[in-house]
């Protein structure tokens, strides 16, 4: 059972989907509509990287201070470091709060300085960060925040969260809609602009990197990138970067069609609910903030015993992970960490994720929850192999 759908089902339309007429406009409409936000201040992109990148390079066009350093978690995706450095700036890695897969203020604090030009505030593992403390701080200090929503947005119309929708607060918001994503459309992504000031310098930005990426593009220098059986190894080859800054139509309107399919969410926290009931006595769930979206669903184990537990799980025919190897454990990014990051070491040894998502048919529910039920503690505990 994989953790996310193969791109062929993610892709693919409902039988008889209406065309859709202007489809880059019609999302732009109904992401402002979620977002509470004019159609134009959403600028629809390739992907999440290309989205953050734009954005980031907006601000650098704005600053007038030499500001040239944006702060990253170490606990995260390599395409938002990647992002950084697309837009020509140096990323900063910062630690996580204590047991908690997002850092807090103290975290972001320690690792900006006179030179920060942004924080990527990236909600990840259902674990939302306070942005409405961290933007008022770093306001005050000229840094901009970006709302990183990748993996929290869910496309729902209305929200009783008080905090308000993701990706709607800081400077800009970021979304993306690409595997692993809440919602699921293969590709794309979307920047979203709160500081009206910014807009024609996103332009600008989105200009720049769009001519430069499809020149890479053509030249060939965007390789496919290899499969890789070892989390190390992947992080010394980074991935290609876009082949271009925007959006096609089609991949609009699949956008467009996602955004209507809430019950899949809806069925994914059943699911999780099911696999919850499951639980063997070597896995303890991880908490969680249960207004953000359900992607995968997360426990805790020794980690002695997390590859073996894997094993298990995979002979089994059930997909596992462990999300992200910290950045800083790559020697590509690790010049980008300014001193220790403990708890981001302490947190993803532990770790373990499992399917939840809504598209699983009631035999491959049963199969996962059978698989989880049936862990058991292995032998005499041995080191855990390399990831």
């Amino acid at each position: 059972m994989p953790l996310c759908q193969p791109p062929a089902l993610a892709l693919d339309l409902a039988p008889g989907a209406p065309e859709i007429r202007g489809p880059i406009a019609a999302l732009c409409g109904e992401l402002g509509r979620i977002l509470a936000r004019p159609p134009e201040s959403i600028v629809p992109t390739a992907c999440g990287r290309a989205a953050l990148a734009v954005g980031l390079r907006a601000l650098a066009l704005a600053d007038t201070d030499g500001r040239d350093e944006v702060v990253v978690p170490s606990f995260a995706c390599p395409q938002v470091i990647e992002a950084v450095l697309d837009a020509g700036l140096r990323p900063v890695l910062c630690d996580l709060a204590p047991d908690r897969p997002v850092p807090d203020l103290p975290a972001f604090a320690a690792a900006t300085g006179e030179r920060s030009l942004a924080i990527v505030a990236a909600s990840v593992l259902r674990a939302k960060i306070e942005l409405e403390a961290l933007d008022a701080w770093a306001r005050a200090r000229g840094i901009c925040v970006i709302d990183d929503a990748a993996q929290a947005f869910d496309g729902r119309g209305s929200t009783d969260d008080p905090r308000g929708p993701a990706a709607s607060r800081g400077s800009l918001g970021v979304l993306s809609f690409g595997r692993h994503k809440p919602i699921c459309a293969g590709a794309g992504g979307a920047l979203v602009i709160h500081d009206a000031s910014l807009a024609p310098l996103v332009e600008r930005a989105r200009a720049e990197l769009d001519a430069r990426w499809r020149q890479t593009s053509l030249a060939g220098d965007a390789r496919r990138r290899p499969w890789f059986t070892d989390v190390r190894e992947a992080l010394e080859h980074p991935p290609a970067a876009p082949a271009r800054a925007d959006m096609d139509p089609t991949t609009a309107t699949r956008v467009l069609a996602r955004l209507g399919e809430g019950h899949e969410l809806d069925a994914a926290r059943r699911v999780s609910a099911e696999l919850a009931d499951a639980l063997p006595a070597c896995a303890r769930p991880r908490p969680h903030d249960p207004a953000l979206p359900q992607l995968y669903f997360a426990v805790e184990v020794e980690p002695a015993h997390r590859h073996a537990l894997a094993t298990q799980l995979a002979a089994a025919g059930v997909e596992s992970s462990w999300l992200y190897l910290p950045l800083h454990h790559s020697s590509r990014y690790r010049p980008y960490a300014r001193g220790p990051v403990p708890e981001a070491d302490a947190l993803w040894p532990k770790l373990l994720l499992l399917p939840t998502r809504g598209w699983l048919t009631p035999s491959q529910r049963r199969r996962v929850v059978g698989a989880l039920a049936s862990l058991s503690i292995p032998g005499p505990a041995t080191r855990e192999a390399q990831p």
